[in-house]
């Protein structure tokens, strides 16, 4: 007869990083998990592994100076066309005419 011991997972990097946490206090500290961990959480209930909990990556958020730098090399970027004679509306036409002659066997 096959043993009804209970299995363990093999701990990895990740469980080794995470912290252990029961239903209870997870439900009732939710938005500190969601929100300000950047770290796994590994649910539990009565001291067994229940579930896991990993929080999707937050987008970093810019400063002032990141959006001045932004728009700055916006900017630029929008002149070279012009400042290498490039037409916006020839350009379009080219790749159109482009497209239609790789369609044409």
């Amino acid at each position: 007869m096959a043993s009804l011991r209970k299995r363990t997972p093999r701990q990895t990097e990740t469980s080794k990083k995470a912290e252990r946490v029961g239903i209870r206090e997870f439900r009732q500290n939710i938005a500190k998990y969601v929100l300000e961990s950047d770290a796994p959480v590994i649910l539990t209930r009565h001291g067994d592994e229940v579930g896991y909990f990993v929080p999707m990556p937050r987008k970093p958020k810019l400063t002032a100076a990141d959006l001045r730098a932004w728009d700055e090399h916006a900017e630029r970027v929008d002149k070279m066309p012009a400042e290498k004679g490039f037409d916006g509306d020839r350009i379009v036409e080219e790749y159109e005419r482009e497209r239609k002659a790789r369609r044409r066997p």
